[in-house]
């Protein structure tokens, strides 16, 4: 069984468990968290960059409130480590060992700050009813492709800091395993090996892993997995459906690389089109969707990076891309969305309104995580008859000109633009759905 309209038989088995959004899918974004770097490198650049530079907590509040405007629940967190190597790519990202623009104090952060600076976005995330889980991003001090399964001191001892640190948090995520227990969410990017490996020796390191984690934290963890290979046309060697699904700490699989590639090998990335690049994601979708693995579907934007990668190709940023991109995720999403990325200004995957690309991409989020709920969750079923229909839609009008009253759970149910009120733009939105516009 493939694709959203399938029920498969894995119960629980990636849903949320935190009490906030129980039994949720997850619906998250990809976010560099602190302030940007040099705007030198952006090939988009945000309409609102002065609330975005992080130096109070009203920034930080607006940056996570574009989150839950387009109905996220959940922040993919990029974790590059926090002894000198996030510095390598951004001194001010969080976890950075740098001090922030406008921290003028004499000194490196010192490891407790770096914590506590984490500690207070976890809490603001909190505020904003957002989970948060890290992503360990490869990288030299971290090569899980050579690494992983043989040794697994650089996965563990990453997991470990965080969740010393930030595991009592209540928004971190987690999701139920394949025998319904709870785990803390580690995601993980580019999940593969770099040469030939047996796929159940592979598929066992996960379970490994969490235990050591366990062992060393109290905290039972599982782990989001990224098939997919970078750079382009690389090994996929490693995870094999067949193998991972016997794994309690593998909780869903989440692909990242969706577009680097077409499904034949080009050596020039400038010639891979548009569509072929689409038909590699679909690919990708259709092939993990189908493993009995809870599958979460990326969606991507675009991709421009032509400042700091001057020889990468770019794509997407137009009407057809962002509409293919839609209808994979609304055929695939089975299990949840992520947005990759959320603020990736740099390459140029980035929702938030900008100079360039206006607010299409916030709006092209919120009608996929709209319609995406409306299908699996009872999102504007406000008659509760399991359908969603034009009579769902009189109700709306007539909640909005006040001709009936609404209890919470309807008031939650009717709220399509996720803004916290129902009123005729909700209304607006659901008559479009219900007669295909």
């Amino acid at each position: 069984m493939t694709g959203a309209d399938a029920q498969t038989s894995i119960g629980i088995w990636g849903r949320i468990a935190n009490d906030s959004h129980l039994n949720q899918r997850v619906t998250g974004a990809l976010f560099f968290a602190g302030p940007p770097p040099s705007t030198a490198l952006y090939t988009r650049h945000p309409k609102n960059a002065s609330k975005l530079d992080w130096s109070n907590d009203a920034d930080i509040e607006f940056a996570l409130g574009q989150m839950t405007s387009v109905g996220l629940n959940t922040i993919k967190l990029s974790y590059w480590g926090n002894e000198g190597e996030t510095d390598s790519w951004s001194p001010s990202w969080l976890f950075s060992q740098k001090r922030w623009p406008g921290d003028y104090r004499s000194g490196n952060y010192t490891e407790a700050e770096q914590a506590a600076l984490a500690l207070h976005f976890f809490q603001k995330a909190a505020s904003q009813s957002l989970l948060v889980s890290p992503m360990l991003e490869v990288s030299p001090r971290f090569p899980f492709y050579a690494e992983f399964p043989s040794s697994l001191d650089n996965m563990v001892a990453r997991s470990v800091w965080l969740l010393k640190n930030f595991g009592a948090e209540p928004n971190w995520l987690r999701l139920y395993d394949s025998t319904g227990q709870p785990r803390f969410v580690i995601w993980l990017i580019e999940s593969i090996h770099a040469g030939a490996i047996d796929a159940e020796t592979f598929a066992q390191g996960f379970d490994q892993a969490a235990q050591e984690i366990e062992a060393a934290t109290g905290y039972k963890v599982g782990f989001i997995l990224d098939p997919t290979p970078l750079p382009p046309y690389g090994t996929t060697a490693g995870p094999q459906p067949a193998a991972l699904k016997k794994r309690a700490s593998v909780l869903a699989i989440n692909p990242f690389n969706i577009a680097s590639q077409g499904i034949t090998y080009k050596s020039n990335q400038n010639s891979i089109t548009e569509d072929e690049r689409q038909q590699y994601a679909e690919s990708v979708m259709k092939k993990w969707s189908g493993s009995g693995i809870p599958f979460i579907a990326p969606v991507i934007p675009g991709y421009d990076a032509h400042i700091v990668f001057p020889d990468s190709p770019k794509f997407g940023f137009n009407d057809s891309w962002r509409e293919r991109q839609k209808q994979l995720a609304l055929q695939y999403a089975s299990d949840g969305l992520t947005v990759d990325c959320w603020n990736g200004w740099t390459e140029g995957y980035a929702i938030p309104s900008s100079t360039e690309n206006g607010d299409v991409h916030m709006r092209w989020v919120s009608d996929i995580v709209r319609r995406l709920r409306i299908k699996q969750e009872g999102l504007a079923d406000l008659n509760k008859d399991g359908q969603v229909n034009v009579l769902d839609a009189l109700l709306l009008l007539k909640i909005t000109v006040g001709l009936l009253t609404m209890d919470e759970t309807m008031r939650k149910t009717a709220d399509l633009n996720f803004d916290g009120k129902v009123d005729t733009a909700d209304a607006i939105l659901l008559l479009q759905y219900v007669t295909g516009l």
